[in-house]
């Protein structure tokens, strides 16, 4: 693959009871075949670990599983429940968010999301987000929980957990599954960044109250200029920026 230019930046929140570490994790790696990049949002007691483990388990799949043949829209859903099996060995305690995109030469862009970690494409000046937000807040999410047993409790999966998909949480995972969101995307001329980011990046459309397009300006000015203020939320983004199409 061809160079794709990409920036990252990440801060830690201000939110009271997630300790002193930043549990968001970057995956970058790109080879002749494929070029990945993903942001993983970590949570819980062994979240830091959870989401390197995801992360460095993820790259080693789709390095093996490219070597002869190109990975398709199908191949993602399997791939993450094989991952969540392996992690359920290790017997961490915790889970992870993940939103991915993945490149190819000759085929259309894949991108997918388990959780509330988001793709933003900006396309002739304007933001259209990729991906779908899997928590209690998505009526849809909640119905399948409930009707596979489960309890929405002050908003959260058995009174615990807003998310509800990711890697890890087994105790629930019932009820928090792995399976993604996936869909493939047309990159054209007209597509300037895509931009990658764990839900501190979403909760700026609250803490601004602006539509998708001025949030992601707000993060895009963020990434190139990383300003002393503080959220509530840690932050985790990964552009990449250009002519996007050009590199691949």
């Amino acid at each position: 693959m061809d160079h794709i230019p990409w920036e990252f930046r990440s801060k830690k929140g201000t939110r009271t009871g997630k300790g002193n570490l930043n549990q968001d994790v970057c995956l970058q790696f790109s080879n002749t075949n494929i070029s990945c990049f993903a942001v993983l949002d970590g949570h819980g007691r062994d979240g830091f670990q959870v989401a390197h483990f995801v992360a460095d388990l993820l790259k080693e799949k789709l390095v093996e599983r490219t070597k002869y043949t190109a990975f398709v829209l199908s191949d993602l859903a399997p791939l993450f429940k094989e991952i969540d099996l392996e992690l359920c060995e290790r017997g961490l305690k915790g889970g992870t968010t993940i939103a991915c995109i993945l490149f190819q030469h000759q085929t259309k862009t894949i991108v997918a999301n388990a959780g509330d970690s988001h793709i933003v494409l900006i396309r002739n000046g304007k933001a259209h987000r990729l991906t779908a937000t899997h928590n209690t807040t998505n009526d849809q999410e909640r119905v399948r929980i409930e009707s596979n047993g489960g309890e929405i409790r002050n908003n959260r999966v058995s009174g615990s957990h807003q998310v509800t998909r990711g890697f890890g949480d087994h105790h629930l995972k019932s009820y928090i599954i792995s399976e993604p969101c996936v869909i493939e995307v047309d990159i054209g001329d007209l597509d300037r960044y895509l931009i990658l980011g764990s839900d501190g990046v979403s909760n700026l459309i609250v803490i601004y109250k602006s539509d998708i397009t001025n949030t992601t300006n707000i993060v895009l000015g963020w990434i190139k200029r990383p300003r002393s203020r503080r959220y509530s939320s840690e932050i985790l983004a990964v552009l990449l920026a250009g002519s996007v199409n050009t590199a691949i």
